[in-house]
């Protein structure tokens, strides 16, 4: 009692008592603070991916590229992981592939709240590499003699995990990390030796250059990367502008009809649709002699092989014109003992007398466009998407000719695959028409990202390309990646271009082993990304082990 008493006696502490924090405040204050911290870094991550979707042809400058990388592999030089790059891809693939919200609404008749997911499925799917590339560099780097080189093994690693996001489940390299690049097609050249994946791989080499250079850690590495690699490329620019031009010219009128997508299957367009292209077609003769007219594809909406007024309607005007045509329409064929025909996306070639005198069948298909991969498991597909072809891929790249010069026909986004688009040149092409329908896409950004495709291929192949779509942009891309002339989108009118057959890039003869290259690394990084966590998990247990032997082990 006596006690309590004095104690009541004591003078009080003051307000200032108020302010001491407790153990458990500490605790709670420091919690709070690193959960604010983490939604920093999500919101960081997606915002730097958001960046470089930006980036891409038809969104944003290209410069935002460089900014959002270099905030990325900033975040990633010091740690990162698996959701890291996560995120960061869902953000640069989420906004790069905006375009197919709206194309689902208008062709999927989704309802607007219904075609967000799937875009945003796609994007995660995308994304799924760029987190196992971060996530395979970040245990690679955790033993201590690969912690110094993360700077420049995290963009080999981003680039070999895209590769192989070009090859996966029949491959998506939409929106590649050197497709800005295409706003100036001098920058493009390093390709012509090294390929779309070798030109991103020295572009991210010096953003993280940069990053390493600034962070004052180790600058003289870095610097000597930076300069070594700005030589080389100013190089390969003067070396490229420095090429002897070929002496053959040849004179192609690409037409662009600019048919509506929701009309050009109706039947009454059939023949408005002959008429439209056979009087843009006559307009063309007008201007130059031509060696060749070529509609876009699937610019006949009909099967040409069948004997008819619209197949005679199509051999009348190439001999009436008396130049050969080139156009998409679809074909068929029955295969021995079945009664359904295997349909076909097909580009005709009719000489200057209307006689077919080749053919080239679409070999890589769009998934859930023209066909519907794995239908057994995917059967629902169909009833969700109205519209979704039944398509089979042809079985070779053949080449066609005109005028002496052997050329390949890229329909539609197999303008995209790198390797495959090689494959011609090294088959002797020496020009490359591309026929497209990108009505699909409507007046977004992905026309302008399927045209840059073209851009880089030109430059990796060194061969010009002709390019014709339906409502545009209908284009001539020289071997260097220039845009040389263009139709604008949803414009109906003639192109005249006067491509230069060329020979073979450097990188045609080594386009096959770097793409076999790139995915080695892939595999050959991720195989090993897994021993280490193996190894570390290993570790790991045993000082466990070891702690608790020491726990109960009794006391003498």
């Amino acid at each position: 009692m006596c006690r309590l008493s004095e104690a009541a006696r004591q003078p009080s502490a003051g307000p200032e008592a108020s302010t001491v924090s407790r153990p458990g405040d500490r605790m709670q204050q420091t919690v709070t603070e690193r959960e604010r911290y983490r939604w920093l870094g999500v919101c960081l991550d997606i915002l730097a991916g958001a960046l470089v979707g930006a980036a891409m042809p038809g969104i944003g400058p290209w410069w935002l590229m460089v900014a959002g990388w270099s905030l990325a592999l900033s975040r990633w030089q010091h740690g990162g992981g698996f959701r890291s790059g996560w995120r960061f891809g869902l953000g640069w693939f989420g906004v790069s592939l905006y375009w197919i919200v709206p194309l689902l609404h208008e062709y999927g008749l989704f309802p607007w709240v219904l075609s967000v997911p799937p875009e945003l499925l796609l994007a995660a799917w995308c994304a799924l590499f760029v987190g196992a590339a971060v996530w395979s560099v970040r245990l690679l780097t955790s033993l201590r003699s690969f912690a110094v080189h993360r700077w420049w093994i995290l963009p080999v690693a981003i680039v070999a995990f895209e590769e192989m996001r070009g090859v996966m489940l029949s491959g998506f390299p939409w929106s590649p990390v050197a497709l800005p690049l295409t706003a100036v097609p001098a920058w493009l050249a390093p390709a012509r030796w090294i390929g779309e994946s070798g030109l991103a791989l020295i572009v991210l080499w010096l953003i993280a250059a940069g990053v390493e250079f600034g962070s004052g850690r180790r600058r003289a590495v870095p610097l000597l990367v930076s300069a070594g690699i700005a030589v080389g490329w100013f190089a390969a620019m003067l070396q490229l502008d420095g090429l002897p031009q070929s002496n053959d010219v040849l004179n192609v009128a690409v037409v662009q009809g600019n048919i509506e997508q929701e009309l050009k299957w109706t039947p009454e367009m059939k023949d408005m649709t002959i008429h439209l292209y056979e009087d843009l077609s006559r307009r063309a003769t007008t201007v130059t002699a031509l060696d060749l007219v070529v509609w876009p594809e699937t610019a006949m909406p009909f099967f040409f092989q069948n004997p008819g007024p619209d197949r005679s309607a199509v051999r009348e005007i190439a001999r009436e014109l008396g130049v050969p045509l080139l156009f998409g329409a679809p074909a068929y064929w029955f295969p021995p003992g079945r009664d359904v025909p295997m349909l076909f996306n097909r580009a005709w070639l009719l000489d200057a007398e209307g006689k077919e005198v080749g053919a080239y069948d679409k070999v890589h298909l769009v998934p859930f466009g023209e066909y519907v991969p794995y239908e057994d498991l995917l059967f629902f597909v169909r009833k969700l998407v109205p519209g979704v072809g039944e398509f089979q891929p042809g079985r070779e790249r053949n080449l066609l000719e005109v005028a002496g010069q052997p050329f390949g026909v890229l329909i539609c986004y197999e303008v995209i695959f790198s390797a495959e688009v090689a494959q011609f040149a090294r088959s002797g092409a020496r020009w490359l028409v591309q026929l497209t329908n990108d009505a699909w896409f409507g007046e977004t950004a992905a026309p302008w990202q399927h045209l840059a495709q073209a851009q880089l291929r030109a430059v990796e192949t060194g061969l010009p390309i002709v390019r014709a779509a339906n409502t545009g942009i209908s284009a001539w891309i020289d071997r260097t990646g220039a845009l040389r002339k263009l139709l604008p989108l949803n414009h109906r009118d003639v192109l005249i271009a006067h491509p230069r057959p060329s020979d073979a890039a450097p990188y045609v003869a080594v386009a096959g082993w770097l793409h076999g290259f790139w995915l080695l690394c892939t595999l050959g990084m991720f195989a090993c990304a897994l021993w280490q966590r193996y190894r570390l998990r290993r570790v790991a247990a045993n000082l466990n082990s070891m702690t608790n032997e020491a726990q109960h082990e009794p006391d003498d």
